[in-house]
C-alpha cells in the first residue's frame, strides 16, 4: 500500500512540474505569435496576369502564336526596389527545366505590358540560346513558372546571359519574389 501511494504521489509531482513547466513556456509562445501577427501584417508581392485564364496561358502567347511575351502586374513591390527581373521556365518533368524567358534591369514598375520582351534591352538566353521570349510549345499540356523578383541594385549582366549568370547576380539583391503559374495545352497547326 504504501508503494502505490509512493508511486501515485511521483506522478502527481510529474504531472505538477509539467503544469508548471508549460504555464513557464506559455508567455514566450504568446510573444512567438504576436511576432508572427506582425509579420504578416507586412505587404507580400504578388503577381497575376490577364494572359493566363482560368489557370491557362493564352493561346496567342505560345511560339506558333503571337510569340508575345506574357503581360504581367505585379503588386506589393518593397518600397527600396530599384530594379525588377522576370525568369519563366517549364516545370513539367519532361521539359527538363526549359528556359522560357529571362528579362533582368526592368525599372520597377507595376506592370510589365505584353510583347515587353521585343523592346527590352537586357535578356537573358531561353533554352534554344537566344536573347528574346520564347513561347510555350509543348507536345502536350505542361505546366509554366513566372517568377518576378524585386531588386536592391541594378545587375551587372549584358545582353545574351545565361541563366547561370542570372542566379550568381541575384544573390543577395533580392528584396522580395512571387511566381505564378500557368498551364498551356498543346495546339495543332
Amino acid at each position: 500500500m504504501i508503494f502505490k501511494k509512493t508511486i501515485f504521489v511521483a506522478a502527481a509531482v510529474v504531472m505538477l512540474a509539467g503544469v508548471v513547466a508549460f504555464t513557464a513556456y506559455e508567455p514566450s509562445y504568446a510573444a512567438v505569435q504576436k511576432t508572427n501577427c506582425l509579420s504578416s501584417q507586412k505587404t507580400v508581392m504578388k503577381v497575376k496576369s490577364s494572359g493566363i485564364k482560368n489557370g491557362y496561358i493564352q493561346k496567342k502567347y505560345g511560339y506558333h502564336f503571337l510569340d508575345h511575351s506574357i503581360p504581367l502586374t505585379i503588386m506589393g513591390v518593397p518600397a527600396k526596389t530599384r530594379y525588377l527581373a522576370v525568369y519563366m521556365y517549364d516545370e513539367s518533368k519532361d521539359a527538363y527545366h526549359f528556359v522560357h524567358w529571362i528579362a533582368a534591369n526592368i525599372s520597377k514598375t507595376s506592370s510589365i505590358k505584353e510583347n515587353a520582351s521585343s523592346t527590352m534591352k537586357v535578356q537573358g538566353q531561353n533554352s534554344n540560346g537566344d536573347a528574346v521570349y520564347m513561347g510555350p510549345c509543348p507536345p502536350e499540356t505542361h505546366t509554366y513558372v513566372i517568377k518576378v523578383y524585386a531588386l536592391s541594385s541594378r545587375l551587372s549582366l549584358k545582353n545574351g546571359f545565361t541563366l547561370s549568370k542570372f542566379k550568381k547576380a541575384i544573390k543577395g539583391k533580392v528584396l522580395a519574389s512571387a511566381s505564378l503559374k500557368g498551364k498551356y495545352r498543346h495546339y495543332e497547326l
